[in-house]
């Protein structure tokens, strides 16, 4: 596996799925309609009707993206940790640095929250928006020993959101970190029995009704994929395997039941439950399964994907656990002023040009002064116990 050429554009990837997250939530304050289907309104226009039933839906499916980074997490921080699998020290430093590479940037995103709201800049409730999702941020009272607690650890340990939605993922985000640490430390001294191991845990947690257990199974089924070669099928059929792969991925993590392109996946799940009595969340399983097929088409021909590799993906890359962390502050003090002059898909389109520059930019300085500046900090005082494990791959910096 040629390092440079797969980590740049797994970062690629990450970023994309980044913009996903913020042109999902957007979408959610103006046109829950072709978000959610009729959970928020039954009377959408055509045009809301159309994109809603079309199979391009991935495009901003938020929840798929995030299945991409649990996945991408697994993948990178495996691959790195397997090149020194007899260095348990290594596995251990590594393990203690996480809560601090994760939660230093989460922390500073808390106190931003709680501070954009003691100022009242969230002004949904002010100006009338009825959307429940966009009135998340007006429901509490600031309190800063809350926000402080939530941000030292109520976010990353209990999952907290009351300062950040999005920071639900951040604890699935530690914890499935720290079950790749583990079976990499017991069993990643055979490539087979980890393989197996980890096949097992996929197999018991996937298909769990709870979404923090069958996010495990996301983390390892990365680092399974870790332990394969990248360009399989170093061929045109190799080539044409993975398009047919990357098309069939898309559509999964666009799944949505009540959308008429997936009436066939929806008559497969009915199929499961009368024949065989079996019942899940078809509705994560099914974007989950298409998230980790995107992965593997990747290591079966590289070509497709090749692209992501760019300067400008590789930048995407890097500032992706920033956008995702910043995304919705921003997104709660610009769209209440977008809705007092816009509607519909309109005030959607408005909300993404203003919302995903503006967070870009944000993102940009807050990567360079909160995130980079401290994992450089973070790294430099485990360095001698870790022996830089991480400090030669941006990737591994990004998970």
């Amino acid at each position: 596996m040629e390092n440079t050429g797969k980590i740049t554009y797994l970062d690629g990837m990450r970023g994309l799925a980044a913009i996903v997250v913020v042109l999902s939530h957007c979408l959610l304050w103006f046109v829950p309609y072709v978000h959610s289907g009729p959970r928020y309104t039954s009377d959408p226009s055509a045009l809301e009707a159309m994109i809603f039933n079309s199979p391009l839906t991935f495009i901003y499916r938020g929840g798929s993206a995030v299945w991409l980074f649990f996945i991408l997490s697994g993948f990178v921080l495996s691959y790195g940790l397997l090149k020194r699998k007899e260095n348990l020290n290594a596995i251990r430093t590594a393990a203690v640095k996480r809560y601090f590479r994760l939660n230093v940037p989460v922390f500073f995103a808390v106190m931003l929250g709680y501070i954009a709201m003691a100022l009242g800049a969230y002004k949904a409730q002010e100006f009338g928006v009825s959307n429940p999702f966009s009135l998340i941020y007006t429901k509490a009272v600031p309190d800063f020993w809350q926000a402080l607690g939530q941000g030292l650890f109520g976010s990353i340990v209990y999952g907290n959101t009351t300062y950040n939605y999005v920071l639900w993922t951040i604890s699935i985000e530690l914890y499935g970190s720290f079950l790749v640490f583990s079976v990499i430390a017991l069993f990643g001294g055979n490539i087979n029995v980890l393989r197996a191991v980890c096949v097992i845990i996929f197999m018991c947690t996937l298909h769990s009704q709870d979404r923090e257990i069958s996010s495990m199974s996301l983390f390892v089924a990365g680092v399974v994929l870790a332990t394969l070669k990248q360009d399989q099928l170093a061929s045109r059929f190799g080539v044409l395997s993975s398009v047919i792969l990357v098309a069939t991925s898309l559509y999964l993590m666009g799944y949505y039941p009540m959308s008429s392109s997936y009436e066939g996946l929806v008559k497969f799940a009915a199929l499961m439950k009368s024949e065989f009595g079996y019942v899940t969340n078809w509705a994560r399983l099914y974007p989950q399964v298409g998230a980790i097929i995107l992965l593997y088409s990747t290591l079966l021909s590289s070509v497709i994907l090749r692209s992501l590799g760019a300067p400008v993906f590789e930048w995407l890359g890097k500032v992706s656990f920033s956008v995702y962390l910043l995304h919705s502050i921003v997104l709660a003090i610009v769209g209440p002023y977008v809705f007092l002059y816009f509607s519909g898909l309109q005030a959607a389109c408005v909300s993404i040009a203003l919302v995903l520059p503006v967070t870009l930019l944000v993102s940009h300085y807050y990567y360079i002064y909160v995130d980079s500046y401290f994992t450089r900090k973070i790294n430099a005082i485990f360095s001698g116990a870790s022996g830089g494990l991480y400090s030669s791959s941006q990737a591994a910096r990004q998970s």
